[in-house]
């Protein structure tokens, strides 16, 4: 038995950019019933959700998948990006899959925590799907402020691997040999090498629980080598395989769409909505960080003939870690123009969102 220890460092990670570059106020009537939504926001931006018809329509939902997982789209923020829609997703395993390396700290981490799906269209229409999963080394975790390193893997869907990068204080570095526009030597880019000292694995573990809490039963389900001494390694300078960009210092967004009150009463059914679009950033080698609302604004799902206006609102905003916690109050008037006001007053709840 060991004691499963979660290590969430988040990093500057490499993008491929030939497909991607960078309780409530019940101000209403004794007879209706109020449903309100607590903390069951929904990411729901264009981005987002252009992103998730580029996933859908590519992957087969019946695929087989070296470990089964599922996006959760609820949680999917976006790289702000002039020229590509980069769309960053947690997933979700079926199993408590936890993997150890022998270049980091020596404890397991939770695979979940360290993966995520990646989305990114360019303006041509050519999208790429990955799932980018990050292994920092002892360095980094002792010492995060020189930037990430470690090594980070792209995989396609089902599990197979894309490319293996090594980083080093931000830097990305890719084998020669799996570099075929280095390996022509293209006038067009510029390459730096180092040489590896030594050679690293990864371990994966499929983790039960047991009786003592926070405690697993651990069995070995697969090894991997990621690179070993003597390789050349070349640094991915912008034009090189594709022209990669380093995230480091990237403006991110979330869009969250939730119902802050709803009406069922008599036969007639109505839902305010709130929609917020909140901003974050990442520093190099740091979590990512809630730093405001970029705008607010309310709509209204109701029957033919209903409608709504807001005349004031007020949001408040609790951030702790990654997780952002948001309640709106809503002066709203929802009007049924056949037989006058249905609801006047304060439609009130709460969400919440992240920046994983």
């Amino acid at each position: 038995m060991k004691k499963n220890i979660v290590l969430f460092a988040i990093f500057a990670i490499a993008i491929n950019t030939w497909s991607c570059k960078k309780n409530t106020d019940l101000s209403a009537r004794s007879d209706e019933k109020v449903i309100v939504s607590l903390n069951e926001g929904f990411s729901r931006s264009p981005q987002t959700t252009a992103a998730r018809e580029v996933f859908e329509s590519a992957i087969d939902p019946n695929a087989k998948q070296k470990y089964h997982k599922q996006p959760l789209w609820d949680r999917a923020y976006r790289v702000v990006d002039d020229n590509l829609n980069i769309v960053i997703v947690p997933l979700k395993y079926e199993k408590n899959y936890t993997v150890e390396t022998n270049f980091g700290s020596g404890e397991r981490m939770s695979l979940e925590k360290q993966s995520y799906l990646l989305v990114c269209t360019n303006r041509q229409g050519q999208s790429s799907i990955k799932v980018v999963t990050k292994y920092p080394s002892k360095a980094f975790l002792d010492n995060p402020s020189y930037g990430f390193s470690g090594f980070v893997t792209e995989d396609d869907w089902d599990g197979n691997r894309i490319r293996n990068l090594k980083y080093e204080n931000g830097k990305a570095y890719i084998k020669r040999e799996n570099n075929p526009a280095l390996a022509l030597k293209s006038t067009n880019s510029q390459s730096k090498q180092i040489n590896t000292q030594t050679c690293w694995y990864l371990a994966h573990y499929e983790c039960f629980e047991t009786t003592t809490p926070d405690v697993f039963n651990c069995e070995l389900v697969d090894t991997e080598l990621l690179g070993c001494e003597g390789e050349k390694y070349d640094e991915l300078i912008d034009g090189v395989g594709g022209g990669d960009i380093d995230i480091t210092d990237a403006n991110l967004e979330v869009t969250k769409v939730w119902p802050v009150r709803s009406y069922d009463s008599l036969g007639i059914a109505w839902t305010v909505w709130s929609t917020d679009v909140l901003t974050g950033s990442r520093s190099s080698g740091l979590v990512a960080t809630f730093t405001g609302r970029k705008s607010h604004s309310s709509s209204f799902q109701g029957p033919a003939g209903m409608s709504h206006t807001e005349t004031g609102n007020s949001l408040s905003f609790t951030s702790r870690n990654t997780h952002v916690s948001m309640s709106v109050s809503a002066f709203v008037s929802i009007v049924d123009y056949g037989s006058g006001p249905v609801f006047t007053g304060y439609a009130a709840g709460d969400a919440s969102a992240f920046f994983p």
